[in-house]
């Protein structure tokens, strides 16, 4: 009984908190890239250039974005192997 207990708290911590981090990452990469383009519109660069630029920061925080999921979903499956284990025993 304790252990089915404690099996499901792990399973849904583990989940809560790659929940978590994916929601930070996705928020932080969003809060970034607006504050992002109101600096390089304010340097004065030409559209063409400001827009290469902006695209650059686009993709390296997609990509980043893409590696805090992959590292949520690695750390949710560690968690539910966890509870496995605790089931088992």
């Amino acid at each position: 009984m304790r252990t089915a207990i404690k099996a499901t708290l792990i399973k849904a911590c583990t989940f809560a908190m790659a929940l978590v981090m994916v929601g930070f990452g996705l928020f932080s990469s969003i809060v970034i890239f607006a504050e992002s383009i109101d600096i390089i519109l304010a340097m004065g660069y030409t559209k063409e250039k400001a827009a290469v630029i902006m695209s650059c920061v686009g993709l390296a925080l997609i990509w980043l974005a893409t590696l805090l999921g992959d590292s949520a979903h690695e750390f949710m499956l560690a968690g539910y192997k966890k509870a496995s284990e605790v089931e088992e025993t």
